[in-house]
């Protein structure tokens, strides 16, 4: 957590680190698989668990490429 406090953004996929982040109210990307965990919902980009997270999920599954790109898009959005 002390290291995450020192960070812009937490980019993770989905894993534990997404659910420390979103607890302690950092701002956190989770790059999700096509068939995300039942926790993540089926749509959308935001959960109902954590307002901080934002879901980024793969439009075909195995499809990491154009997902990446969308999260880099919003980084230099961010930024």
């Amino acid at each position: 957590v002390g290291l995450m406090q020192s960070l812009d953004l937490v980019l993770t996929t989905d894993t534990a680190l997404a659910n420390v982040a979103g607890a302690c109210g950092f701002l956190t990307f989770v790059a999700l698989r096509a068939v995300p965990d039942w926790r993540w919902g089926c749509e959308g980009e935001e959960t109902v668990f954590f307002p901080t997270l934002r879901l980024f999920r793969q439009q075909m599954a195995g499809d990491w490429s154009s997902l990446v790109q969308r999260i880099a898009h919003n980084i230099r959005e961010l930024m």
